[in-house]
């Protein structure tokens, strides 16, 4: 199964967030490990986030008129990078545990790796996923 390519679009249960929830998230790029980096697909954009420029620079709004798994705008959190092994990835799809559910059109693609590319917010090691 070659699962995990760039702009693909999935859905799982979180654990780690708060609260616990079942998220959107967009693959933006893989490493030579076999890790994939990741940024979330929100509803609303956090308080926290409205306050600081740099992080809020980093919300994409998404339409649902582009996605059809969308039912309201979204916004793809692109101000922190999150990794996972990209064979957990594939164990999880093959279980169910995680959906695929779409890919990021080619326009949004290129605003969101623009975007990130020049992002102070990332070092040279995490923009090496976006390139």
């Amino acid at each position: 199964m070659n699962a995990a390519k760039r702009g693909d679009i999935f859905h799982r249960y979180f654990s780690t967030t708060k609260p616990p929830k079942y998220k959107f998230f967009v693959i933006i790029g893989e490493d030579e490990d076999k890790y994939v980096g990741y940024f979330f697909i929100n509803s609303n954009i956090n308080d926290y986030i409205r306050r600081n420029d740099e992080m809020f620079n980093m919300q994409m709004p998404i339409k649902p008129n582009d996605y059809e798994f969308l039912d309201h705008l979204s916004f793809i959190d692109a101000h922190e990078l999150s990794i996972l092994k990209k064979s957990d990835l594939i164990k999880e799809l093959s279980v169910g545990t995680t959906q695929m559910k779409g890919h990021l059109n080619a326009d949004d693609l290129d605003r969101l790796l623009d975007a990130a590319l020049g992002s102070p917010l990332f070092s040279e090691r995490e923009k090496d996923y976006f390139r």
